[in-house]
């Protein structure tokens, strides 16, 4: 008995092909950041105002340096630390991720170049008073109206 063809069946890898296309050329979505825990998280997660896990890669964002959040030397930590903190949450959380990678620092992160819808997230940091800049290794000197150079 003769088979008969299927007129559908030449078109079905051109279909899955459009299909694959679709869905490598669509934007990612933005990841649901939460706060990490303890450990190698495997979900997207903020550490602090300047670390972040997503896909299992724990990045460092170029151009800024944030507030720790361990005990501070002095009161501006103990309230910045977490307000940097909570930003960059938010920020992450706002919309699609763009990332531009830069090698690694000596604590294992990926240093990449981070934006969010398009807008680059150390200068929205910076500029919210959250972070200051950070350049090639050494923090960058930022001096509010009242410090003077010798101030602590």
């Amino acid at each position: 008995m003769a088979s008969v063809e299927n007129p559908w069946t030449d078109f079905r890898g051109l279909f899955a092909g459009c299909a694959l296309l679709v869905c490598v050329s669509a934007p990612a979505a933005a990841a649901d950041f939460v706060l990490c825990h303890r450990g190698k998280p495997s979900a997207a997660c903020v550490v602090d105002g300047d670390t972040f896990w997503m896909g299992g890669e724990k990045f460092r964002p170029l151009g800024l340096e944030a507030p720790e959040m361990g005990p501070p030397k002095c009161d501006a930590p103990a309230v910045l630390g977490p307000a940097s903190r909570d930003a960059l949450l938010e920020l992450l959380n706002s919309g699609e991720i763009g990332l531009e990678r830069h090698g690694l620092d000596p604590f294992g992160r990926t240093l990449a170049t981070v934006s969010v819808g398009g807008i680059d997230i150390a200068q929205t940091m910076i500029a919210a008073g959250l972070a200051r800049p950070y350049v090639q290794g050494a923090p960058a000197l930022v001096l509010s109206p009242q410090a003077t150079p010798n101030s602590p």
